[in-house]
């Protein structure tokens, strides 16, 4: 019982020691604190840059064409799904 008392004050000395140094700079009349969660949000906004059009100047394009057609792969992806399904699974349809 004795390690447990021992821990319990190593550990809250510890947290407190933590804690006093996070709220520091709070506490101080000559350091500026950080801005509120919205000055910090209007400031990352100004930051930003604002997104670039290149992506909608480039065309992307497959270098080889697809050695199945859409709708077969369709139909096997609706197969592979349904396999995929626990057989006790309520069905949605009515």
């Amino acid at each position: 019982m004795m390690g447990i008392g021992v821990f319990a004050l190593k550990l809250s000395s510890v947290l407190a020691t933590q804690a006093i140094a996070l709220t520091e700079p709070y506490f101080l009349n000559d350091c500026p604190c950080m801005p509120s969660l919205v000055e910090q949000r209007l400031i990352a906004e100004q930051i930003t840059a604002p997104p670039t059009h290149e992506a909608t100047k480039t065309k992307v394009t497959a270098l080889e064409s697809p050695s199945i057609s859409i709708d077969d792969l369709a139909a096997q992806m609706d197969l592979a799904e349904k396999e995929d399904l626990p057989s006790t699974a309520p069905s949605l349809s009515r």
